[in-house]
């Protein structure tokens, strides 16, 4: 009977030995899938915040080279404003002929003078009023603005990568 009973202990203190053991071992592989997680967590936060950082030096990359085309562009217009009115300064002066239409072009009566082969450009041609003149500078002058704008903007555009070239 004794050793019955001491058969008995001995199966009960395997049984919760074996099953404290179990418990343990079950929840090892948990702790170490924890671990896992975590180094999963670090490798993508760290993945993530370089990204993020390449990106960002990206963008200053990108705002640098927008204001240095901003500075170009307004360098270039203010070299565009400076020859437009140079020109019309020169044309105001007389030190540019201006612009000039054929004599036929206005009067039917010159079109039938004969042209003199020892004539000048003034003798066929006459001078446009001086503000019809200043007028048609100043829209050669807008549209050469309007090309200077939309190019620059093309550029602005590629700089930044708005769209795939």
């Amino acid at each position: 009977m004794n050793s019955l009973k001491l058969k008995i202990i001995g199966a009960a203190i395997l049984a919760v030995s074996l099953f404290f053991c179990v418990r343990w071992v079950a929840g090892l592989p948990e702790s170490w899938r924890e671990e896992g997680r975590m180094e999963e967590r670090e490798a993508y936060r760290k993945t993530s915040t370089a990204a993020v950082a390449e990106r960002d030096r990206e963008f200053k990359q990108i705002a640098a080279d927008l204001k240095t085309e901003r500075e170009n562009h307004e360098k270039s217009k203010v070299e565009l404003d400076a020859k437009f009115h140079n020109y019309v300064a020169d044309v105001r002066a007389g030190r540019v002929p201006g612009l000039r239409i054929n004599r036929s072009s206005i009067c039917p009566s010159g079109a039938e003078k004969a042209p003199s082969t020892s004539g000048t450009v003034e003798e066929a041609t006459v001078r446009l009023p001086r503000q019809i003149e200043e007028d048609l500078f100043k829209f050669g002058h807008d549209r050469d603005q309007v090309i200077k704008d939309f190019e620059d903007f093309k550029q602005e555009v590629r700089i930044a990568k708005c769209f795939a070239d």
